[in-house]
């Protein structure tokens, strides 16, 4: 991912939360945020772009296939939704 330059950027409102999770699901998001070397925040925004996306998908009669390696396909369901 490219860095942007800060002028660059364009101003979009925000808002700050404070959220609660399982201590272990935070770490493993925490290890994941570390390991494609980007911050907790940057991860959390992604992880909620991707929800939106599979959920329209979804809200459109779309489904969700996960094809492994092997070939073997799962179909994911994000729940409950």
């Amino acid at each position: 991912m490219k860095k942007s330059d800060p002028e660059d950027k364009v101003k979009v409102e925000q808002v700050k939360h404070t959220l609660q999770l399982p201590l272990k699901l935070w770490e493993a998001f925490g290890a994941r945020a570390r390991r494609s070397g980007i911050s907790y925040a940057e991860a959390l925004r992604r992880a909620v772009w991707v929800f939106n996306f599979l959920a329209d998908g979804i809200d459109d009669g779309s489904e969700i296939i996960l094809r492994h390696k092997d070939g073997r396909e799962e179909r994911l369901v994000i729940s409950p939704y």
